[in-house]
């Protein structure tokens, strides 16, 4: 869904220590609005710093536990699109896929359950969400990034207000 970056933790840095934040340099500040991770396994919406940076928090999240993290970030997706009155929400998958495009966003992948067939050419991702139930976003270098440190995981969303369509019956 998401550029993934892997980390592995040396044996000199093992121990009692987790990653609780990362931050990263932005150049490009049409990336906003984001959702950032927190260290408490869900979403908050931020944007790019005076300086020009960016901080995502980790949440403790195996790689076993990762759909409930994405099922996480559709339900705060869903509560911030209608509070901000953003119209990134949809009744269908369908509907979300003419959404987007009518964005002039191509959408990439559609995370739902198995009930959903790959519609054109969206690719299909399972996290188990209920039927009707879906997120619909664009290729991964448009979506954000995704940082694994061991069974940590920080999630930095660019443009979520244009770029992911939370799908709900």
């Amino acid at each position: 869904m998401f550029v993934t970056e892997r980390h592995r933790l040396r044996a000199s840095n093992v121990g009692h220590s987790m990653p609780l934040a990362s931050e990263i340099d932005v150049q490009d500040r049409s990336i906003e609005p984001l959702f950032i991770t927190t260290t408490r396994g869900t979403f908050l919406k931020s944007r790019v710093s005076r300086a020009g940076y960016v901080r995502f928090g980790f949440s403790e999240c195996p790689l076993e536990q990762e759909p409930a993290l994405v099922r996480e970030f559709h339900r705060v997706l869903g509560a911030t699109a209608q509070a901000s009155g953003w119209g990134c929400c949809a009744a269908t998958v369908d509907d979300a896929l003419k959404l987007m495009r009518g964005r002039g966003v191509k959408p990439c992948h559609a995370v739902a359950g198995p009930w959903l067939e790959a519609p054109d050419d969206v690719k299909v991702l399972d996290a188990g969400f209920p039927e009707g139930v879906a997120l619909v976003l664009p290729e991964p270098s448009a979506a954000g990034l995704h940082t694994r440190v061991g069974d940590y995981v920080g999630i930095l969303a660019y443009r979520v207000d244009r770029c992911f369509v939370a799908v709900s019956p």
